[in-house]
């Protein structure tokens, strides 16, 4: 496996670690959109915001940073036109193994550290990096980091724990705080009493698709490491590091609809004071995580 940076921080050793015991997620098949430019896709995401969106290339240089077991980096080398796609991650023997299954070859896989990563000389048009900065110790530094190789007027996707969505989670975590990493016989026990539980504020929990698998609920309740935000402070995050925010990425097509009936004056639903207070009265709003493009100057 290519190496780009020395894995060595205490932390991204014991993520590593994490990841190669339990892959996450594990997955088999892959549906995927038809090819399309890349602007063409992200114009698609942020709607109902339409900003111009200038083309730098027709043949875009994307990073996937923290390509997990591969879902994103091969989803993404498959949809974009003409992308050559470098995918990197602490542990990445399932992402390849799946690429080279499914017969996509414009991947360029390797390990690396993201805090390292300023000493690449490559330069990318397009950054994604969903899921992997809200485990990190310090998530501004690797933002940081991948901003100095994002090229101007680049693109960057991140998504992002949020603090509203997971709060049952966290409660249910400090209860488990000394609890040793489960094994597989505790993890079902775990989540037959969650199943079963009476507790009004249980439910909540049996929302989130990664309580259904072993290796997902060690990602949800057993992480060694997570931050969360909220809405106003991704904007603030935003704002320190001088970027456009162009809109959040949502799956349920009844979020957005609902968010312009109680925000008429926010068409481009790009507040987010404005998304705060809908959170704030739709707690699972980004059950997931935050997702959203924003753009560097150029």
């Amino acid at each position: 496996m290519e190496q780009l940076t020395p894995i060595d921080d205490a932390i991204s050793l014991a993520v590593r670690a994490q990841y190669e015991e339990n892959p996450y997620p594990r997955w088999n098949s892959l549906t995927v959109a038809p090819p399309v430019h890349y602007t063409a896709n992200i114009a698609e995401e942020i709607a109902p915001h339409e900003p111009e969106l200038r083309a730098g290339t027709d043949e875009p240089a994307v990073l996937i940073a923290g390509c997990g077991s591969g879902q994103q980096p091969i989803s993404t080398a498959v949809h974009l036109k003409n992308a050559r796609v470098t995918a990197i991650d602490l542990s990445l023997a399932y992402a390849k193994r799946m690429a080279g299954e499914l017969g996509v070859r414009n991947i360029r896989f390797a390990q690396a550290d993201i805090l390292k990563l300023g000493a690449l000389e490559d330069r990318f048009d397009i950054i994604e990096c969903g899921g992997v900065l809200h485990h990190m110790a310090d998530p501004e530094a690797g933002l940081a980091v991948l901003l100095g190789l994002l090229k101007p007027g680049g693109f960057l996707k991140l998504g992002l724990y949020s603090e509203t969505a997971r709060r049952e989670i966290v409660r249910l975590r400090e209860t488990l705080a000394d609890t040793p990493i489960a094994s597989p016989e505790q993890i079902r026990a775990l989540r037959h009493d969650l199943l079963t539980s009476e507790d009004p504020r249980d439910a909540a929990l049996r929302e989130f698709g990664d309580l259904y698998a072993t290796s997902t609920v060690r990602d949800l309740l057993f992480h060694v490491q997570e931050h969360r935000f909220t809405a106003l402070q991704i904007d603030e995050l935003l704002k320190r590091h001088g970027l456009q925010f162009l809109g959040l990425v949502i799956r349920d097509r009844t979020v957005k609809p609902a968010f312009a009936r109680r925000f008429p004056d926010d068409p481009d639903a790009l507040d987010l004071g404005n998304w705060y207070l809908f959170e704030n009265d739709h707690p699972q709003t980004f059950g997931n995580m935050y997702q959203f493009w924003c753009r560097k100057s150029g």
